[in-house]
């Protein structure tokens, strides 16, 4: 028997690198609705401006940090699309052969480690630390998650 006729599916590397890729984006996944619970349940304890007009401009500032081309990104909705688009890349990682898919799941990876960064700054402007650092590590994972991918795609 020829070596070609052995081959009939995906290496063990191979399974080995998309189940890595499915569980940083699983995980990411997880450790973001951890966030946001924990960023909503935060929100509500900050203290309230006793004069009016500080608190205005605090809240309109504060939209204006949390939106981006004018999509809230703490909106119900986006949180909501992040988390099933992310679902779908860790199901599209296990399941997809194709070199596209892994080109698309290393950009989507990319775009989100870039807004956990973002959002990292913003949590550090706020004052939690703790979800800070919760951000940080987010992006690692997407970062971890994008690399695996674009090397995937590569080989």
């Amino acid at each position: 028997m020829s070596d070609s006729t052995i081959k009939s599916g995906p290496g063990p590397t191979r399974v080995r690198a998309r189940s890595l890729l499915a569980a940083l984006l699983l995980g990411s996944v997880v450790l973001f609705a951890v966030g946001v619970a924990l960023e909503n349940s935060a929100g509500g304890e900050e203290g309230h401006s006793v004069e009016g007009e500080g608190e205005v401009e605090g809240t309109e500032a504060e939209d204006a940090e949390e939106t981006l081309l004018g999509i809230d990104l703490e909106s119900p909705a986006a949180v909501v699309t992040g988390v099933v688009v992310s679902l779908i890349l860790a199901v599209l990682a296990l399941r997809s052969d194709k070199r596209a898919a892994l080109i698309v799941i290393a950009l989507f990876t990319l775009a989100f480690a870039i807004l956990d960064v973002r959002e990292l700054l913003h949590q550090f402007d706020e004052d939690r630390s703790g979800i800070a650092a919760l951000a940080g590590l987010i992006a690692v994972l997407h970062l971890g998650a994008s690399a695996v991918a674009a090397r995937e795609a590569r080989a």
